[in-house]
């Protein structure tokens, strides 16, 4: 039935737009002034309690800046990984760096921060 084949290949689309580096939640963001990448927007709240949508309009350029370093007070500016790149705060070698560094952690890493969050979760 071709409704059918169109109906689970858009299905698979979908699923496939969700997951690893395409997935909005797992694109790597970068702080300028603390000088440190994440793996996304929910790890920077689970370690500093910052909201997620707040840093990923940031990264959208749908505002300038959002929360203050905790030391220092400064406001925080947060970018892509990638547009960090190609603003020449990182190069591609130290978010190759970062990712290896998490190489056999998977979404283990991030649901990780969820157990933490939530106890032994629903996630595994």
């Amino acid at each position: 039935n071709k409704q059918l084949t169109n109906t689970e290949e858009a299905k698979q689309k979908m699923s496939d737009s969700r997951k690893g580096s395409n997935w909005w939640k797992c694109w790597r963001i970068y702080c300028i002034e603390l000088n440190q990448i994440f793996w996304g927007a929910k790890e920077v709240q689970n370690l500093y309690g910052f909201d997620p949508s707040s840093i990923t309009k940031c990264c959208r350029g749908k505002q300038n800046y959002t929360h203050k370093h905790p030391q220092t007070g400064e406001v925080l500016h947060w970018l892509y990984a990638e547009d960090a790149i190609k603003k020449r705060y990182i190069t591609q070698e130290e978010l190759d760096e970062y990712i290896n560094s998490l190489k056999g952690k998977g979404d283990w890493y991030y649901y990780g921060f969820m157990e933490e969050k939530w106890g032994n979760s629903r996630y595994y």
